[in-house]
């Protein structure tokens, strides 16, 4: 082991995220010999590796401006097909790249629609690559396009549509493996190598217990060595496999964060590319995107709901290119009719989702009364008690839970443990109306996240139930959302109030039960609007189930008394 002796300087030349390397330059007197392990002081080296992040960020930050196009340069825009088509696909008559944004308000099939135009590129042999902000988000993209593109004929078979990156343990849905991007040469090869690595492991265990200079211990240095070797080269070719992959696949969907990390993507010669869930991907990952010699840009979001996260408050240009996006920079919200005249925009209309009391509140107070409901949506509770309304509204300082603290005040409050208790009781009693019924609780605060996850407890443990806050669950939908406000008067709901309801209320498909104390909905722009009922509930029904008669025994006559 080399230590340094303060004579050194450190560079960052490069970072490998997908094997968690980074490789660093040493300079200076007194250096290591090639190979030998080095022990780096932490603060040196965290100053370097600052320096190598500024340098990264710089260039897609200065090479920005030539790549995305002037918002007032109408001459790129398309041209869409005949209304009633059906196709947002823009025309390929446009010279020069064509950006089109489609505007998909919550239930309107957004991810449905663009899974559709994936797979129409590979319907007319043409390559498509599809990104998303998130492993949720970039996994509900490659189902839908498997979907559709089964709808048009296609047997799924590996290496048609590749959904490149890790799926997360915790997602709600299991992906198939002719999605994945591990081939089944990929899947052995991997397999081998662990029982190498493990083999290597009990090698070094057993190495350091030994003497040097004993037979053992030469033969056992031999082994290392060699099998390092092998598993370099194992390595190498796992590499060479999905460099390969990646290159040939027809369909490729991946996250923003792996486009601009994977070269081998950036390179790929597409016919399309298109962007889900826009509205949540910076203007810094949006440039890299564009990068390419793609004809056709397709992005896909709401921008009425939440924009990404940037906590770089005093930074104007951290600012400007990571907590804006694609929409900004086209001047939206606020030329919505001049773009969607201009063909620029398209906005999708009818929603699946909500019910139609919750559409119409979302309808009316955000989209400019343009959204309409398709379809049926009942909701009869099966549990005695439980309201039916669209919405409903819990006072949590009605019936407070022993122990916990009143309301808080000052508009400063980030978790408030009466609130996370009240709204656990109705997650928990939610779940049991019936087997299928999902229960998201969400909530502004992280802080609170961590409350109501302890006082939940073992209730996690079921997929139908997730909590998070409202960024952590855009674009995520449930039976009953669970929206416990905290503190109307601090924080998100007080700094971007439209945008943090309109995500809370359209998650949920047939009821949204607010816990808030009347002084937090009264001094509320948004939530006083909501259509609650007069009077709050406190704690939910414990009665059982409603008991179903079977139907003989329901048609006797009743006995007179």
């Amino acid at each position: 082991m080399w230590f340094p002796s303060g004579q050194q300087s450190y560079e960052i030349v490069s970072v490998d995220e997908q094997n968690g390397a980074i490789t660093v330059r040493l300079a200076g007197e007194d250096l290591p010999p090639v190979g030998e392990r080095a022990r780096l002081y932490e603060p040196d080296f965290l100053r370097a590796l600052d320096s190598w992040v500024r340098t990264v960020l710089c260039e897609p930050v200065e090479g920005a401006r030539a790549l995305l196009p002037d918002a007032s340069d109408r001459a790129r825009q398309p041209a869409l097909e005949p209304p009633g088509t059906g196709a947002i696909v823009p025309s390929a008559g446009n010279r020069g790249p064509s950006i089109h944004l489609l505007w998909g308000p919550p239930g309107t099939g957004k991810t449905y629609r663009l899974g559709e135009v994936l797979a129409q590129a590979w319907a007319s042999g043409n390559r498509a690559c599809g990104i998303a902000p998130t492993h949720v988000a970039a996994d509900q993209l490659a189902l839908a396009t498997s979907a559709a593109m089964q709808r048009m004929g296609w047997r799924p078979e590996h290496g048609v549509i590749v959904r490149y990156g890790q799926q997360l343990k915790s997602s709600q849905v299991e992906l198939p493996s002719y999605l994945g991007h591990e081939s089944p040469d990929v899947r052995v090869l991997k397999a081998e190598a662990t029982v190498l690595r493990n083999r290597l492991r009990r090698c070094k265990s057993e190495l350091v217990q030994l003497r040097p200079g004993t037979d053992r211990y030469s033969r056992l240095q031999t082994e290392i060595a060699e099998l390092t070797k092998t598993l370099g080269r194992m390595q190498e070719k796992v590499r060479d496999l999905t460099r390969q992959l990646l290159s040939q696949a027809s369909i490729l969907i991946c996250t923003a964060h792996a486009l601009v990390h994977n070269e081998e993507i950036l390179k790929r010669q597409d016919a399309l590319r298109l962007a889900d869930e826009a509205s949540m991907i910076s203007l810094a990952f949006v440039a890299p995107f564009l990068r390419s010699a793609t004809r056709q840009f397709l992005f896909g979001g709401d921008f009425l709901q939440l924009p990404p996260i940037c906590q770089a408050e005093g930074d104007r240009d951290a600012r400007r290119w990571f907590a804006r996006t694609i929409f900004h920079h086209y001047g939206l919200p606020g030329r919505e009719q001049e773009l969607e005249a201009e063909g620029v925009l398209t906005m999708l209309t009818e929603q699946r989702r909500m019910r139609p009391e919750i559409c119409e509140f979302v309808s009316r107070w955000f989209y400019h009364g343009r959204l309409t409901t398709i379809g049926e949506h009942p909701f009869e509770p099966s549990l005695q008690g439980w309201p039916a309304d669209a919405f409903v509204w819990v006072d949590p300082n009605l019936e407070p839970s022993p122990g916990t603290m009143p309301a808080p005040g000052g508009g400063r409050a980030k978790s408030w443990d009466r609130s996370a208790s009240r709204a656990a009781e109705w997650s928990r009693t939610g779940l049991q109306l019936s087997e299928t019924t999902t229960v998201a609780t969400i909530t502004p605060w992280r802080t609170q996240e961590r409350t109501l996850r302890s006082v939940l407890g073992p209730e996690l443990q079921t997929q139908r139930l997730r909590v998070g806050t409202v960024h952590k669950l855009q674009g995520q939908e449930a039976d009953i959302v669970v929206f416990d406000v905290v503190d109307s008067q601090s924080g998100p709901l007080r700094h971007n109030p439209e945008r943090i309801v309109n995500v809370a209320v359209s998650r949920a498909r047939k009821q949204v039960i607010v816990v808030a104390t009347a002084d937090q909905i009264r001094r509320h722009a948004i939530l006083s609007r909501l259509p609650l009922p007069p009077r709050p509930l406190a704690r939910p029904p414990e009665f059982g189930l409603r008991p179903e008669l079977p139907p003989s025994v329901r048609d006797w006559p009743k006995p007179e008394l």
